[in-house]
């Protein structure tokens, strides 16, 4: 994929709407393990700046980040997938292209204003100082947000005592866009629109939904929809046709139901398993339970791995959906995936360490090919495991990007695999 970076020189539409914004290459994911091409990502920015004790819940993080370090250990996530021929390309440039256009800066203008900003008056003064932004000082806001403080004094007006010009803001930060995996998923050539859960997070989606669909992309659905919640961790695209749907605290049953019948209709996946996980912050998605790290082997979190209940997805002659239960699961993922068995790997240890480790992603991992995964360095147990499974494991430093619960395969939106 290339990007064109020339930027519109006005805001006319007309004269927006003629600029190429992208030209896309080859597009496509049939597994989650082929030879890694081409993966976006996002470096995390000021965003994880806004994220003080007060907010940290409400942001779902843990913990407050240090910015510096987590830039660090993301650079270096980069570099090893460059180093192994991926190229990358970065969420950034993807929004950049889009606020070429009028419709788009409208559009994300209105959304991006705060939803705890009241008042007309107020709103047209943010979309005016907004819309006269540059497309890199724009996606510098809609990514960081903006606080009522720095809005007033970028207008030179007197600042407002009556509010918390710290905490007031007038664009909310988007923190979790670091974790681009939920935000955009594929599926064969076909972008899966995904539903935030949180209220927090689905701007992220808007956004990365018109993305790609400026540069020419095609989309399932529009991150704009409304319905019931699905997010990208809980959806792994296993290979042979096979999609596999968490039913999580993320995403609702009704959801992934609703995803698999699209799925299946529109021809993008050959079979669908839905596999219904414990409602926990420790499995909040699929890919937190399990990935796959060669085509018959899944790295699965043992202290979970057993609660797993899986349904068998297919078509009724009305278009509707049947649900069959699945008492073996990895016996089914074994005859949908065409192979002979599916191997397991767990981390050892006591359970302590196991559960220590499954809380900071132990089992997310992301394959840049068969056999060879990217991994956090302080997952000791669950990297053991896969190498004495004869899996090449490429560590990544990760004392702060774990804090936002989120893995390598979560850091990472594969859009071409071999």
């Amino acid at each position: 994929m290339q990007i064109d970076k020339k930027m519109s020189t006005g805001r006319c539409g007309e004269s927006a709407a003629t600029e190429s914004v992208a030209r896309l290459g080859k597009i496509g994911i049939r597994s989650e393990v082929g030879q890694l091409r081409r993966v976006v990502l996002h470096r995390p920015g000021r965003e994880l700046d806004r994220i003080v004790p007060e907010n940290r819940d409400s942001q779902l993080f843990d913990d407050v980040p240090w910015l510096e370090a987590a830039q660090a250990e993301h650079d270096n996530f980069r570099s090893i997938l460059e180093i192994r021929g991926v190229e990358v390309v970065e969420l950034r440039d993807l929004m950049e292209n889009s606020l070429t256009y009028e419709d788009t800066i409208q559009a994300w203008t209105d959304l991006s204003i705060s939803s705890g900003i009241h008042g007309t008056r107020v709103h047209g003064q943010v979309r005016e100082y907004l819309t006269q932004l540059s497309p890199f000082d724009m996606c510098e806001i809609l990514l960081s947000g903006l606080t009522q403080e720095e809005f007033d004094l970028a207008r030179g007006t007197v600042p407002d005592h009556l509010v918390d010009l710290a905490q007031h803001y007038v664009v909310d930060p988007l923190p979790n866009a670091v974790f681009v995996r939920d935000s955009g998923t594929w599926v064969d050539t076909t972008l899966v629109g995904t539903r935030f859960a949180s209220g927090v997070r689905r701007r992220e989606a808007q956004y990365v939904s018109h993305a790609w669909q400026r540069a020419g992309a095609r989309t399932l659905r529009s991150g704009a929809e409304l319905g019931p919640a699905v997010e990208g961790g809980d959806v792994l695209v296993a290979g042979n046709g096979c999609v596999l749907i968490g039913v999580s605290c993320r995403t609702s049953a009704a959801g992934a139901t609703e995803l698999a019948r699209e799925l299946l209709t529109q021809g993008q996946a050959g079979s669908v398993l839905l596999i219904r996980l414990p409602e926990a912050r420790s499995t909040m998605h699929l890919d937190t339970v399990m990935t796959m790290v060669d085509w018959d082997t899944f790295l699965v979190s043992g202290e979970h791995v057993a609660s797993l209940a899986g349904f068998r997805v297919r078509l009724d002659r009305a278009g509707g959906v049947a649900l069959t239960a699945v008492d073996d699961l990895f016996g089914e993922l074994a005859c949908l995936l065409g192979v002979p068995v599916v191997r397991q790997v767990s981390a050892a240890g006591d359970v302590f360490t196991r559960r220590r480790e499954q809380w900071a992603d132990g089992a997310n991992v992301l394959a840049i090919r068969p056999g060879v995964v990217v991994a956090y360095d302080r997952n000791r147990f669950f990297n053991d495991a896969l190498e004495k499974a004869g899996i090449e494991v490429l560590t990544l430093p990760s004392g702060e990007l774990a804090r936002g619960r989120g893995g390598p395969h979560c850091m990472s939106c594969p859009v071409l695999r071999d």
